[in-house]
């Protein structure tokens, strides 16, 4: 790295007696400095400023912080306000992260508390993915990543033909109802809803 700087940061969550912070962190690398500097608005750092996050907690009254997890992707993308989400089968923590394409397409990592251990355990939000795209019929895919309801463990995603766009689906939908088993996100069930295409004129 050839700099780093913070670009913004605040609390945003209250757990089991403890306070938490993030950051966002706009960094220089020395392999691309035709990224720009942090300091310039119009270069590719500056706008990608809150690629890079990381997540800070504080316990009790302890007046120390310490680092409990963090995503550096370079610029990558985009990051939004991590977020502590309790649901019916655990406490989840989400670092929202969006790859910079022409989507809005969810590639966020997910931990997973454990009260044993008071700490943050990464999560498989991939398998039912991939489970997921085995039951689709042959003709349908689904080209973005889902964003979940991290309190219902649901979500929903659009589904492609193999000759549209990306900007304009036409396959119908997918439903999806997701559990929690040990540090994995598994698919429970799903429902798959085809548009019939249009007839040819």
């Amino acid at each position: 790295m050839a700099s780093c700087r913070v670009s913004a940061s605040g609390e945003f969550a209250s757990f089991q007696g403890d306070t938490y912070y993030y950051a966002f962190y706009c960094v220089e690398e020395q392999s691309f400095p035709d990224a720009g500097s942090c300091n310039d608005e119009r270069s590719l750092n500056n706008q990608h400023a809150d690629s890079n996050v990381a997540v800070f907690q504080q316990r009790g009254s302890n007046r120390t912080v310490r680092m409990v997890v963090s995503l550096f992707t370079g610029f990558a993308g985009h990051s939004r306000t991590p977020r502590i989400v309790e649901c019916s089968q655990g406490t989840v923590m989400e670092l929202p992260f969006w790859t910079a394409a022409s989507c809005e397409c969810n590639n966020s990592p997910y931990y997973l508390w454990r009260p044993q251990t008071r700490d943050w355990s990464l999560m498989d939000w991939e398998s039912w993915q991939r489970e997921v795209a085995r039951k689709l019929p042959p003709e349908l895919t689904s080209e973005n990543g889902y964003w979940p309801d991290l309190r219902t463990l649901t979500t929903t995603g659009a589904l492609w033909r193999r000759e549209d766009a990306h900007c304009c689906p036409t396959g119908g939908s997918v439903s999806v109802q997701l559990g929690i088993v040990g540090n994995r996100f598994v698919l429970k069930s799903l429902d798959i809803k085809v548009n019939r295409p249009e007839p040819q004129r």
